[in-house]
């Protein structure tokens, strides 16, 4: 069959032309043998009405005598049998044939009822729909709508048609009719919820929901809500990082970014509090519910300036000493003190400030920085000492005289601080020095393979007398007899 609009081929079937959208009307094919039977057969049940009837018509027969009566039955002769079988076969051929002909024009009519049904509509939609036929089965919804007067069931496919069919607009708007005309219609809204999942539009299920009055049906999709995830910290300028918690009243997942972007259920997934270091931070989050709807994103800046602490103060102020002093270092800033005795810039992995210390032997200088937890550190102080003290021992004459007292408890091998298993160095060194009332000490450090093992040991400058000595917690050194 050909389009009589454009004469584009229809495929059997279909009711529109694809091409130009024409409606095909169907109209039944003629039978010629099938009219002609009917005809004969509706014929001969009108003339046996007819004749009927007329008989019926007739005037009344005049009663016969009894002597006219047995000479009438005398001339007529009785009817044969075989005659009497072969009208009833006729008769019973004829009913048959008229029984045949109503039975199919009732199941034409049957079918041509059924055709312009909606269930047919409806089943061709359901063809189409399988065969991702969309706007096809758009029209045969539309058709089933037209002949069901409005059925709820066939504008429930046919919105879920439409949203196929790449018209989520008309499937919305046929859905918030019924919604509208029925607010308790939670199909309706189940339907309606569908489709925006479809096209990932969970704001307006979200609005939709929260749009419903309290009530059962509120009840019924509250699981559809999804509210943005909460920021344990406010959003604004801070001088120290942060440590930033994103939560959720309901179950589901947060996911977040860092870098200005916004979040998606791809960005990184939050499972704990963020760490916000110095610098400008824009954080995007978003809170999928357990039925995967994704809430309003929620953006806050933060901005992180960390603060440069001041120096510390040191004393005694830079000089030339004839008497062995300690050093002291304050600061009110939040931080540790880190130190060097060599001029070098402190960092933290120079030696840490827990209290006075000596001053260094000879010249010196030494350097003092506060370092925050954020590795912020101060611009360094600075000390020059000359430290000159007048002794009868020499330096160099303090650190044989510990090598001598430890060979000889057989702590070393030699001189030269070889272990007696000979798997590694001790090495002793003298430049610091120490007065403690009326007494000046030089103070001796060991090192193994090149490491502060943390001992150390004082020498008497003016009488040559050895100690071990420890530093206490007042920033003091104690002094024990080394025997």
């Amino acid at each position: 069959m050909v389009c009589p609009k454009c004469g584009t081929e229809i495929r059997e079937g279909h009711l529109y032309c694809e091409s130009c959208g024409y409606e095909i009307q169907i109209v039944p094919e003629f039978e010629p043998e099938l009219e002609d039977s009917l005809h004969a057969a509706m014929q001969g049940m009108v003339q046996s009405v007819a004749v009927t009837g007329e008989e019926k018509l007739e005037e009344p027969p005049v009663p016969l005598k009894k002597k006219e009566k047995r000479e009438i039955d005398v001339l007529i002769p009785l009817a044969h049998p075989a005659n009497e079988m072969r009208k009833k076969g006729k008769r019973k051929k004829v009913i048959a044939a008229l029984c045949m002909g109503v039975l199919i024009i009732a199941s034409f009519s049957g079918f041509l009822w059924y055709q312009y049904s909606p269930d047919f509509q409806i089943e061709k939609a359901m063809t189409a729909t399988k065969e991702r036929k969309y706007e096809e089965a758009v029209f045969h919804l539309e058709r089933a709508l037209e002949l069901s007067q409005g059925n709820e069931e066939v504008m429930y496919l046919l919105g879920e048609a439409y949203a196929r069919a790449g018209k989520e607009e008309m499937a919305v708007d046929l859905l918030m009719d019924l919604i509208e005309e029925n607010p308790e219609n939670i199909e309706a809204y189940k339907k309606l919820i569908s489709i925006y999942e479809l096209e990932k539009r969970h704001e307006k299920i979200h609005n939709l929901v929260a749009s419903i009055g309290e009530g059962n049906i509120k009840e019924e999709l509250i699981d559809y809500l999804s509210h943005p995830p909460q920021f344990s910290i406010e959003e604004g300028s801070y001088k120290e990082e942060l440590s930033l918690k994103l939560t959720s009243e309901q179950e589901g997942s947060i996911y977040y970014t860092m870098d200005g972007g916004k979040a998606t259920e791809n960005s990184m997934k939050y499972e704990s509090p963020i760490p916000i270091k110095e610098g400008i931070h824009v954080i995007s989050a978003i809170f999928v519910s357990e039925k995967g709807i994704v809430s309003k994103s929620v953006e806050k800046t933060y901005k992180v300036e960390l603060a440069i602490p001041l120096p510390p103060v040191v004393t005694p102020a830079s000089g030339i000493y004839a008497k062995p002093v300690y050093i002291k270092a304050d600061t009110e800033e939040e931080g540790e003190i880190y130190y060097t005795l060599d001029g070098t810039e402190p960092t933290k992995e120079s030696k840490r400030y827990l209290g006075p210390i000596p001053m260094p032997l000879g010249a010196s200088k030494v350097k003092f920085s506060v370092i925050t937890k954020y590795g912020k550190a101060s611009k360094a102080t600075e000390a020059n000492y000359h430290l000159n003290v007048a002794a009868l021992v020499s330096p160099e004459t303090a650190v044989l005289a510990i090598k001598n007292m430890l060979i000889a408890k057989g702590e070393i091998l030699d001189y030269a601080g070889h272990t007696t298993d000979l798997s590694g160095v001790y090495e002793y060194g003298c430049n610091l020095a120490v007065s403690e009332g009326a007494r000046n000490y030089y103070i001796i450090e060991e090192r193994y393979n090149g490491t502060e093992t943390g001992k150390t040991y004082a020498v008497d400058m003016m009488s040559g007398e050895l100690f071990a000595a420890v530093y206490n917690r007042i920033g003091k050194f104690e002094f024990t007899i080394f025997y």
